[in-house]
Protein backbone atom coordinates (compact mmCIF):
# COMPACT_ATOMS: atom_id res chain seq x y z
CA UNK A 1 0.00 0.00 0.00
CA UNK A 2 3.06 1.91 0.23
CA UNK A 3 6.53 3.43 -2.11
CA UNK A 4 9.28 0.69 -1.20
CA UNK A 5 12.46 0.29 -1.34
CA UNK A 6 14.24 -2.69 -1.68
CA UNK A 7 18.15 -3.42 -1.85
CA UNK A 8 18.89 -6.59 -5.02
CA UNK A 9 22.05 -8.24 -4.21
CA UNK A 10 24.32 -10.57 -5.48
CA UNK A 11 26.71 -13.27 -4.64
CA UNK A 12 29.07 -15.18 -6.04
CA UNK A 13 30.78 -18.99 -4.51
CA UNK A 14 33.57 -20.62 -6.27
CA UNK A 15 32.86 -24.56 -5.93
CA UNK A 16 35.86 -26.33 -7.13
CA UNK A 17 38.88 -23.23 -6.73
CA UNK A 18 41.74 -24.26 -6.30
CA UNK A 19 42.35 -22.19 -2.86
CA UNK A 20 39.79 -21.51 -0.45
CA UNK A 21 37.68 -18.83 -1.31
CA UNK A 22 34.47 -17.50 0.88
CA UNK A 23 31.35 -18.89 1.19
CA UNK A 24 29.61 -15.59 -0.67
CA UNK A 25 31.65 -12.53 -2.08
CA UNK A 26 29.57 -9.81 -2.79
CA UNK A 27 29.58 -8.93 -7.02
CA UNK A 28 26.77 -6.51 -7.10
CA UNK A 29 23.79 -4.42 -6.06
CA UNK A 30 21.46 -2.29 -6.86
CA UNK A 31 18.70 -0.22 -4.89
CA UNK A 32 14.88 -0.10 -6.60
CA UNK A 33 12.05 2.17 -5.40
CA UNK A 34 8.51 0.20 -6.26
CA UNK A 35 5.21 1.83 -6.01
CA UNK A 36 2.63 -0.31 -4.69
CA UNK A 37 2.08 -3.45 -6.43
CA UNK A 38 5.01 -2.30 -9.10
CA UNK A 39 7.52 -4.92 -10.13
CA UNK A 40 10.66 -4.27 -11.62
CA UNK A 41 13.32 -6.62 -13.64
CA UNK A 42 17.43 -6.50 -12.30
CA UNK A 43 19.62 -7.69 -14.97
CA UNK A 44 23.55 -8.12 -13.14
CA UNK A 45 26.16 -8.56 -15.87
CA UNK A 46 28.93 -10.20 -14.48
CA UNK A 47 32.66 -9.80 -16.02
CA UNK A 48 34.84 -12.86 -15.97
CA UNK A 49 37.78 -10.57 -14.17
CA UNK A 50 34.82 -10.75 -11.16
CA UNK A 51 35.71 -14.17 -10.82
CA UNK A 52 39.22 -13.69 -10.08
CA UNK A 53 41.29 -14.24 -7.16
CA UNK A 54 44.67 -13.58 -5.86
CA UNK A 55 46.60 -17.08 -6.70
CA UNK A 56 49.38 -18.80 -3.84
CA UNK A 57 52.10 -16.65 -6.15
CA UNK A 58 50.30 -13.63 -5.52
CA UNK A 59 48.70 -13.16 -9.10
CA UNK A 60 45.49 -12.47 -10.11
CA UNK A 61 43.94 -15.31 -12.07
CA UNK A 62 40.26 -16.57 -13.71
CA UNK A 63 40.08 -20.34 -12.71
CA UNK A 64 38.20 -22.53 -14.82
CA UNK A 65 35.44 -24.24 -12.88
CA UNK A 66 31.86 -24.37 -11.38
CA UNK A 67 30.25 -21.01 -9.96
CA UNK A 68 27.32 -20.86 -7.57
CA UNK A 69 25.35 -17.26 -8.06
CA UNK A 70 22.96 -16.08 -5.87
CA UNK A 71 20.43 -12.89 -6.22
CA UNK A 72 18.23 -11.81 -3.15
CA UNK A 73 17.80 -9.06 -0.48
CA UNK A 74 20.76 -9.71 1.92
CA UNK A 75 23.26 -12.59 2.35
CA UNK A 76 21.12 -14.44 4.68
CA UNK A 77 18.04 -13.93 2.01
CA UNK A 78 19.17 -15.45 -1.41
CA UNK A 79 16.45 -17.48 -2.83
CA UNK A 80 17.10 -17.24 -6.49
CA UNK A 81 20.82 -19.62 -7.73
CA UNK A 82 21.80 -20.32 -10.84
CA UNK A 83 25.54 -22.24 -11.60
CA UNK A 84 27.59 -21.32 -14.11
CA UNK A 85 30.49 -23.47 -15.80
CA UNK A 86 33.93 -21.30 -16.62
CA UNK A 87 36.03 -23.95 -19.27
CA UNK A 88 39.27 -23.30 -20.84
CA UNK A 89 42.82 -22.75 -19.35
CA UNK A 90 43.28 -20.69 -16.27
CA UNK A 91 43.46 -17.14 -17.60
CA UNK A 92 46.02 -14.67 -15.54
CA UNK A 93 45.11 -11.07 -15.77
CA UNK A 94 47.27 -8.26 -14.89
CA UNK A 95 45.16 -6.23 -12.47
CA UNK A 96 41.79 -6.45 -11.63
CA UNK A 97 39.75 -2.90 -12.18
CA UNK A 98 35.88 -3.79 -11.50
CA UNK A 99 34.60 -5.20 -8.78
CA UNK A 100 31.07 -4.80 -8.81
CA UNK A 101 28.99 -5.69 -11.53
CA UNK A 102 26.76 -3.20 -13.73
CA UNK A 103 22.48 -3.09 -13.15
CA UNK A 104 20.26 -2.40 -15.24
CA UNK A 105 16.36 -1.73 -13.86
CA UNK A 106 13.51 -2.32 -15.83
Amino acid sequence: DVDATEVVQLYVRDLVGSVTRPVKELRGFKRVRLQPGQRRTVSFTLAAEQLSFVDVPGRWIVEPGVFRLMVGTSSADLPLHAELTVSGEALHIDSRSRYLTSVTVR
